[in-house]
């Protein structure tokens, strides 16, 4: 892994991958002139993308921009400048008026032709042919992951500071995530289906089997990613009823005590009895689920987990609090942006606290966060009591 700040790693690729990589350069000179014209050609013909086209400097500078991207796929990706120029990508698009939809448009595109330039390229060594591929994949889901940071994320003077702007933040994820799960679930079918048919034909002492399963595993878990960004992005509205807050919690806790054994966490619980508030229980439930294994989770090497739910005046408020590793200031800001997270890439979404956030809100409550790095982190959850939602309160 290679540190790139901003609360998460670059994955190394391996040099056998770059080598693969490197390889594509003739293909991808010859053919990226004429990618990038189709799909210009394609936004164009929409009313949006005529918009933001219409000038011939502006098209021609975003063609230039494209096939020097395209080109960019055979080189390395792996240090802090790499990172950063993503980050001034995300910029310039955004003042070019360039939304996030127009650019996954372009990364789904272009990951289904040059799978089929591959597969055509090399259909005479079907073990070379996977082992590009797989190549192919790893690096452009590596984009994949900084294009949306770079979007999601434009540095200090963007972050969201109201619950206004947050709450819009999260529906133009929701329409990103939309689109971007349809766009890329055609070409990632197809390739996890090749594999997987190639696997079949295989000797099990093949040493194609693993580069073939390494491709099976990877589509599945960026499909299983898909599946999520969709249930983000379309959520379920709450279906409010008569909910026990006390019973709840005692559920949640119950199903994740092996977890918390696992780990070494000590549980101290301190509850009060409640009153029934307005909700849905499962959505609540969702959000005791992610919020304590978070918790959980923020203390590998064991720990002590309070939790505690009392009734003030006006609402109910649940504490989690865990003896982790705390959260940086810097990322304090961010915490309930979509895809933010601080874990290594492929073990987080970042979507945990997002979805957390959205469902508290739409329940009329709020969730508040103190944390200090090397202490631990407590969160609270304040939601309000049946018959008094307009009340503020202090928790």
């Amino acid at each position: 892994m290679m540190p790139a700040g901003d609360g998460w790693s670059l994955p190394a690729l391996s040099p056998e991958d770059m080598e693969y990589l490197r390889e594509l350069g003739p293909l991808l000179e010859g053919h990226a002139a004429r990618i990038v014209d189709g799909f210009v050609d394609e936004i164009a013909r929409q009313e949006a993308g005529q918009a933001i086209l219409k000038g011939p400097k502006t098209r021609e500078w975003f063609k230039q921009n494209q096939r020097q991207y395209l080109l960019s796929l055979t080189r390395g990706c792996t240090d802090r400048n790499y990172l950063v120029g993503w980050r001034q990508e995300g910029g310039t698009l955004e003042w070019l008026g360039l939304s996030p939809r127009w650019y996954l448009s372009a990364y789904a595109y272009y990951y289904a032709t040059l799978v089929e330039l591959v597969v055509a390229d090399l259909s005479s060594d079907p073990a070379h042919c996977g082992r590009v591929l797989a190549a192919l994949h790893r690096r452009m889901v590596l984009d994949l992951r900084l294009m949306i940071d770079a979007f999601a994320a434009r540095g200090p003077s963007h972050r969201v500071e109201s619950l206004e702007q947050q709450m819009e933040k999260m529906a133009a994820v929701g329409q990103l995530a939309t689109g971007l799960a349809h766009e890329i679930g055609t070409p990632l079918n197809v390739i996890s289906g090749n594999a997987e048919y190639l696997l079949m034909d295989l000797p099990p002492d093949s040493p194609m089997v693993e580069e073939l399963s390494v491709i099976v595993r990877e589509t599945k878990r960026v499909s299983m990613l898909m599946s999520q960004l969709l249930k983000f992005a379309r959520p379920a509205p709450p279906s409010m009823d008569l909910v026990d807050l006390s019973a709840l919690i005692s559920e949640v806790l119950s199903l994740l005590m092996q977890e918390m054994a696992k780990n070494h966490v000590e549980l101290v619980t301190q509850m009060e009895t409640l009153p029934p508030i307005l909700g849905d229980a499962n959505q609540l439930k969702q959000v005791l689920v992610n919020m304590i294994l978070n918790a959980i989770h923020a203390m590998p090497g064991g720990g002590r987990l309070e939790i505690s739910a009392r009734a003030a005046r006006d609402a109910l408020v649940l504490s989690i609090s865990d003896t982790g590793h705390g959260i940086a200031p810097e990322h304090l800001p961010r915490i309930f942006d979509p895809f933010f997270t601080t874990k290594d890439v492929g073990k987080g979404t970042g979507l945990g606290l997002s979805v957390c956030y959205r469902i508290v809100n739409e329940h009329k409550g709020r969730i508040e966060v103190d944390s200090r790095v090397g202490e631990g982190t407590t969160f609270k959850v304040v939601l309000p009591r049946e018959d008094l939602h307009e009340h503020e309160v202090t928790a």
